[in-house]
C-alpha cells in the first residue's frame, strides 16, 4: 500500500533532502544562522560544522515532513494500481 511505504519511509526521505541541502550549503560555503542566540553560542562551543543547526534545521525538516504528508495523502487510493 502506498501510503504505508511512505509513513515507513518519510524520514529517510526528509533526512535525505535535508542532507542534500546541507551539502549545497557546504558546496557554496553558507552556513545559516540560528535565530536563537543560546542555540548559535552552543554551537560555537561544540565546534559544529553543520551549516543548518537547531531550531533552524528542525523547523525545516517539520516543514518537509508536512509537505510529503500533504502531497501523498492526495494520492488517490487505486494509485497501486497505477504503477502495476
Amino acid at each position: 500500500m502506498l501510503t504505508a511505504m511512505i509513513e515507513d519511509t518519510r524520514k529517510e526521505v526528509v533526512c535525505g533532502i535535508l542532507d542534500c541541502f546541507e551539502e549545497l550549503l557546504d558546496r557554496l560555503e553558507i552556513t545559516i544562522p540560528c535565530a536563537d542566540a543560546e542555540e548559535e553560542e552552543e554551537r560555537k562551543m561544540d565546534d559544529n560544522s553543520a551549516r543548518l543547526y537547531g531550531m533552524e534545521y528542525w523547523s525545516l525538516y517539520e516543514q518537509l515532513e508536512d509537505l510529503l504528508t500533504q502531497s501523498f495523502s492526495t494520492v488517490p487510493q487505486n494509485a497501486n494500481a497505477l504503477t502495476k
